[in-house]
């Protein structure tokens, strides 16, 4: 496995972010200094910033009910994030795909990269349907659904 995708499965980084730590000098193969593109097995020992990592050896994926006022990333930028609705055992999950702050709806979060990529990368094409509901002035605040395919 590379490098970039055991630190990504093993902690809270993503793989650009473990990427950029190998690149900074941060993480250690073994106890040298790791280089881009190293590959790790099962006997190796990874250390980013001196934390030496353990590897999962199973997946975790809850779904979140995401309520409207929440962000889906761990920097809020002054907003409430999703991880402050998770226990913290769970901050370590990362969101497949996103909902804006003024959505709420089912947001699946995991440590497999793998189900998230075949979630959200178009060559899967999976069908994804969403249900918009708005208030149009001309309508006298009546509100209106309408269910989208994509």
């Amino acid at each position: 496995m590379r490098l970039n995708k055991f630190i990504a499965s093993a902690s809270s980084l993503s793989r650009r972010a473990a990427d950029k730590a190998i690149s900074d000098g941060r993480v250690t193969l073994n106890d040298q200094i790791a280089e881009t593109g190293s590959q790790v097995n099962s006997t190796d020992t990874v250390c980013p910033d001196a934390v030496k990592l353990t590897p999962r050896t199973n997946h975790t994926t809850i779904m979140l009910n995401k309520p409207v006022g929440y962000v889906c990333s761990r920097a809020g930028q002054g907003s409430a994030t999703v991880y402050d609705l998770l226990p913290v055992e769970y901050h370590h999950l990362k969101p497949i795909g996103r909902l804006d702050k003024d959505s709420s709806g089912l947001l699946l979060l995991t440590d497999d990269g793998d189900l998230a990529n075949e979630l959200t990368h178009p060559r899967y094409a999976k069908t994804k349907v969403y249900e918009v509901t708005s208030t149009n002035p001309s309508s006298h605040s009546i509100s209106k659904s309408l269910l989208i395919t994509a």
